[in-house]
């Protein structure tokens, strides 16, 4: 008996995993419907991760989201205070995604392009992006994303962090792993792992960012830790040192695997170690 218990209780398992919802969001739906279809999507990114995490499902971006769609009214330039989008206090992982190969106004996008805003901060949850661009921050905080708070965060495949104004990527106490995910074009450093802050690049692209001083791809300072065991990091470049990787005071860098080459800078294009710490080297 217990045995038969125990393969319907398995069989219960699997049919929830094949069978969990999307939530649906576009620019265009309405916060008042479910979100459990294209025809039903929600309109804010906001809604559709609350309505996702209380059924255990994933949130499906169509088109672009954007200040219009979460209905920001302001200009806000301040640390940690001025993105249009915030993800806070979901503590399993949640997928956000956009169709894999959708084109033109399909093709999911978060933007704050002409805001002047931050894009995105994740707080204190776990999120995995999917098929999905997150861009267009931009003004003298313009971060794409942004980690904190113990946050971490998956770019895997298909995920995009570009043409952001200051940092790709910015990670205060947390953690950033790429899995196939894609930063570049990102005008004042790629990625910045500061104060106990890690990122794993396992697969995926750190490529052809820039820095006005150090680090155009990488900076790692202060306590934050960068593991690299594949992937590519090309086509970065900083005025001063360490186009690839820039390891300033507390940091460490680590390379098992992957490929550094083809960075430009005014000393040690690919990897400058200034106080930190180089671990293993392949």
């Amino acid at each position: 008996m217990k045995k038969y218990l125990l393969i319907l209780l398995l069989g219960c398992a699997l049919c929830a995993g094949i069978f969990a919802q999307n939530i649906y969001v576009s620019a265009s739906g309405n916060d008042n419907n479910d979100g459990l279809s294209e025809a039903r999507a929600v309109k804010t990114l906001n809604t559709a991760v609350t309505k996702a995490n209380a059924i255990n499902g994933k949130v499906m971006v169509i088109g672009t989201l954007n200040g219009q769609s979460e209905s920001y009214g302001g200009i806000y330039n301040k640390w940690s205070f001025g993105a249009i989008f915030r993800i806070a206090d979901i503590r399993r992982e949640l997928i956000i995604s956009g169709k894999p190969n959708a084109a033109g106004s399909e093709r999911a996008v978060i933007s704050t392009a002409g805001s002047e805003a931050m894009v995105l901060i994740i707080d204190n949850s776990i999120i995995r992006f999917e098929y999905i661009e997150i861009s267009g921050g931009e003004g003298e905080y313009g971060m794409g994303l942004e980690i904190v708070n113990n946050a971490n965060v998956t770019l895997g495949q298909g995920a995009v962090v570009t043409g952001n104004s200051l940092f790709g990527v910015f990670i205060y106490s947390g953690t950033c792993i790429m899995e196939g995910g894609d930063i570049r074009d990102n005008r004042n450093n790629g990625v910045v792992v500061y104060e106990g802050s890690s990122l794993i690049l396992r697969n995926g692209f750190i490529r052809n960012n820039l820095s006005p001083d150090n680090g155009g791809g990488v900076v790692v300072v202060s306590r934050g830790s960068f593991s690299m065991t594949g992937g590519t990091i090309s086509g970065n470049s900083a005025v001063q040192a360490g186009g690839g990787v820039f390891v300033y005071t507390g940091g460490r860098f680590d390379q098992t695997g992957g490929t550094i080459n083809n960075n430009n800078a005014g000393q040690s294009p690919d990897v400058y170690r200034a106080y930190g710490t180089l671990g293993s080297n392949p």
